[in-house]
């Protein structure tokens, strides 16, 4: 799917490219999205017990939006938001794919929405934005820099934006140390 997008993930191909027989594909998984959507649940096994431990130590928010920014070049850099951008995309032309793919993206949402409470947890501002509305918006950040990533020729584009919003979260946190009364 990196390479060929959900419209070039057929049994045929895939078969062609694990070196087995195209039958194989349908006895182990019944259907192409039902292979796809083990694929996902793999890769985003690995990729949550990978991202687990930036939540320990009790981090900032500058400090998880730096981890952020290793997390989305390690994603850009592997391919895996791309197959997950080709999924969402593709979903629509395979009925009930939608519902699935969102089931398995609830434990990302959670992990985030941790993210958010935690990073907001002793900001002053915490209040301001509910954590789940702040998991949602990195979420479709995230997509949307994998979607810019396919246009950007040399992914500086999107490493800067990623540094500028470190930066920002940096001054931030400075500034609200500094000026919000009690």
């Amino acid at each position: 799917m990196r390479e060929n997008g959900f419209a070039g993930a057929s049994a045929r191909e895939i078969a062609r490219r694990a070196g087995c027989q195209q039958s194989q594909v349908f006895y182990y998984f019944g259907t192409v999205p039902d292979l796809l959507l083990a694929a996902l649940d793999a890769v985003s096994a690995r990729r949550l017990a990978a991202y687990e431990p930036l939540l320990a130590g009790d981090p900032g928010l500058p400090e998880l939006i730096d981890a952020a920014g290793e997390v989305i070049a390690t994603d850009l850099e592997t391919g895996d938001v791309a197959v997950l951008a080709e999924l969402i995309s593709g979903a629509r032309s395979a009925p009930g794919m939608s519902a699935q793919i969102a089931e398995r993206l609830a434990p990302w949402q959670q992990f985030a929405e941790r993210a958010a409470r935690q990073a907001l947890a002793a900001h002053p501002l915490g209040g301001f934005a509910p954590a789940g509305d702040l998991a949602r918006l990195l979420a479709a950040g995230i997509l949307g820099l994998e979607l810019l990533a396919t246009l950007d020729s040399d992914g500086e584009a999107v490493a800067g934006l990623v540094d500028r919003a470190s930066a920002a979260a940096a001054l931030l946190a400075q500034q609200t140390a500094v000026e919000v009364p009690r």
